[in-house]
């Protein structure tokens, strides 16, 4: 790597485009003073081939250009360059006028997404006046159809200098009012060019799409995730602290050989970046399109550096014409390192022409429907969502009504850094568009509320699939929508609040649910008033049915809503307690062993004057609970028997 000493430089690309042989590597040399024709075969063919690179000094700073091939077999590094620009300086010969390259060139310009636009009607030195006007007259009516008709157009002549300053005036100008691209997010760099320097190793250079790298730093290698060390780091040919989003970047590379690299690799902060062969995505088709794009065409994808052929699925209509959008799902033939927010074009090998372009709303999505309404709705604010870092996050945390991710979670799906992500949540706190629980799971206010409303209309289905049960448990509600578990209780809390659920004991039951049969309601309580009556002698259920002479479904259906609504507690198999009595025994208890210190477990029974039967069960159940822990033949006070009141009243202490 050649070493200069670096201005300050300015994240901003200008990209140079037009048809060829129209002056644009002249214009560019005598902007920068650098002949961006590297190649021998350049030099001798008097055309470029590859992109090429240079700083150009402006009244504001340095800021890059990137000069692009011309001919129409070149098109495909044109679209690499154009990729990464911010303002585009399309050159036009004015004694050829437009010609299809020119149009081609600015079609791709303009579906990439790119605002700025100049003009440069070069070789005025060429032609006379009143050609230079009817030149200028063209371009005009040209660019009157499209995003740039108030673009300016600047008469300069590459050979003899005239007009530059002005030319280098307005490209000031335009600089000047371009939204400077943002530095953060996580660093990206499309690989355009690969070679080894004497000396110094592997280096790769092209246009930083996000964040930024310095000396020292790992990068990975996508695809393959091979690992290199950032040996140092160049911005236009000078050694530079670090490069950033918006520059052309040089890196030189320790523990990977050139030949392991390809135009079309990313490098990219480790972990953080995956290939994908499919997207979701929004097209917008060229205004040159001369048959419509129909429906699982064949098409040549490019993005960043790389290209590959793949297949468009159109998702609301069956063709696309000439101006159209569209939503679409693209399957490549292998996978590339692209990303959401990412621009593309679209090609069709041959005949060679432009498509369309547009801009990846999603990675590795699920197939969708065709001609589906709400598939359309969704998609269409998730295009809206991806103009801000607050709307990417929001967009993530709605497409699971039931998730919940931490932090490090929504960086890695948006490719925000952490502190991005942070931010954008603390935006969208303030405008009350996400809660926060108490254990910090972080949800979308809309999600959530669609959340609750598909886990009142479940647990509605539930009621009617067993219409005999009052309520359902959490575990069992969880097992209908297990995607809904990180969440359960905080859904089931805020529906309980607004009404909709009532929460009995440890079962939920839908306030729309019908009510319970009358005649079961009075069996059930006929079946606790008896369990109340026996203390700690209780009848087995099947005794229970011969007492309240009904079937033995109908009382175990009862002793299961009774147990259900913390009534009755269930201790094994056959035995059931008044909830009344068993809070009872656990008062004498807990009191029993902070009089007299660990109790034996067969004294026990004397103590709420049972057998063995009863007073087993229920001392697990005080284990199970808390209440008690097991030493040998002895029980002690657990965690919850500490806590447990000194004392107290109980309705049922005259024994």
């Amino acid at each position: 790597m050649v070493r200069f000493r670096a201005p300050t430089t300015l994240n901003v690309m200008i990209g140079v485009a037009g048809h060829i042989d129209h002056g644009k590597t002249e214009l560019v040399k005598m902007l920068t003073g650098c002949d961006t024709d590297r190649l021998k075969e350049e030099k001798e063919r008097g055309m470029s081939i590859e992109l090429g690179y240079a700083p150009c000094r402006l009244a504001a700073g340095r800021v890059g250009i990137v000069d692009v091939p011309g001919h129409e077999r070149f098109v495909r590094k044109m679209v690499a360059g154009a990729t990464g620009i911010d303002i585009a300086l399309l050159v036009v010969a004015a004694d050829d006028g437009i010609m299809p390259q020119t149009r081609e060139h600015l079609d791709i310009v303009e579906l990439l997404g790119v605002r700025h636009l100049l003009v440069a009607l070069n070789k005025i030195d060429l032609v006379t006046p009143e050609r230079m006007e009817e030149a200028r007259r063209g371009i005009l009516y040209f660019l009157a159809s499209t995003a740039y008709a108030g673009a300016s157009l600047t008469p300069v002549s590459a050979m003899t200098g005239e007009g530059l300053d002005t030319l280098r005036g307005r490209l000031a100008e335009a600089v000047e009012k371009v939204e400077r691209r943002k530095t953060g997010g996580v660093f990206r760099l499309p690989i355009d060019r690969i070679f080894s320097s004497p000396g110094h190793g592997t280096v790769v250079t092209g246009i930083a799409v996000s964040g930024s790298v310095k000396t020292g730093d790992f990068v990975e290698i996508q695809p393959g995730g091979k690992k290199a060390r950032v040996r140092a780091v160049q911005v236009y040919l000078s050694d530079s602290a670090e490069g950033t989003a918006g520059q052309c970047v040089a890196l030189n590379l320790g523990g990977i050989h050139p030949d392991e690299l390809e135009r079309g690799f990313v490098a990219a902060e480790p972990g953080r970046f995956g290939c994908h062969a499919e997207f979701t995505a929004h097209l917008r088709a060229s205004r040159f399109l001369e048959k419509p794009l129909p429906n699982s065409a064949r098409v040549r994808f490019h993005a960043g550096t790389s290209e590959t052929p793949g297949r468009v699925r159109l998702l609301d209509r069956d063709e696309l014409k000439s101006g159209e959008e569209a939503f679409a799902q693209l399957g490549l033939d292998r996978p590339v390192c692209a990303f959401l927010r990412d621009p593309f074009i679209l090609r069709l090998e041959s005949p060679a022409a432009t498509l369309a372009g547009g801009v990846i709303l999603e990675c590795r999505p699920p197939r969708y429907k065709r001609k589906n309404e709400s598939v359309r709705l969704r998609l269409e604010e998730r295009r809206h969502a991806l103009d801000s870092n607050p709307g990417l996050v929001l967009s993530r945390l709605e497409e699971n009504p039931f998730a919940c991710p931490a932090e490090e979670d929504l960086a890695q799906a948006t490719g925000l850094q952490l502190e991005e992500v942070k931010q954008a949540l603390e935006e969208l706190e303030a405008d009350r568009k996400i809660i926060r629980s108490k254990s910090q799971s972080i949800l979308s206010r809309r999600a959530f509320a669609q959340a609750c409303g598909r886990m009142d209309g479940m647990l509605l289905e539930l009621h009617q699939r067993d219409p005999r049960r009052f309520g359902f448990t959490t575990v069992e509600i969880g097992q209908e929508v297990p995607e809904a578990r990180p969440v359960l209780e905080l859904i089931l809390e805020n529906l309980v609040n607004e009404k909709r659920v009532i929460h009995s004991g440890t079962i939920y039951r839908s306030a729309q649910a019908p009510g319970v049969d009358p005649r079961f309601m009075r069996l059930a309580g006929r079946v606790e008033e008896i369990l109340n009556r026996e203390r700690f002698q209780t009848s087995s259920p099947r005794e229970l049915s011969e007492t309240v002479k009904q079937p033995l479904p109908a009382v175990e259906a009862a002793l299961r809503f009774l147990v259900e609504t913390g009534r009755i507690v269930r201790l094994a198999e056959s035995v059931y307690l008044h909830e009344e009595h068993v809070r009872w025994a656990r008062e004498e208890l807990v009191a029993a062993i902070r009089r007299d210190g660990p109790l034996a477990t067969h004294l026990f029974k004397n103590l709420i004057h049972s057998s063995r039967k009863y007073a087993i069960p229920l001392l697990d159940y005080f284990d199970e609970t808390g209440v008690t822990r097991r030493e040998g033949g002895f029980r002690h006070l657990g965690d919850q028997g500490e806590k447990a009141p000194a004392g107290g009243d109980s309705p049922r202490t005259n024994r």
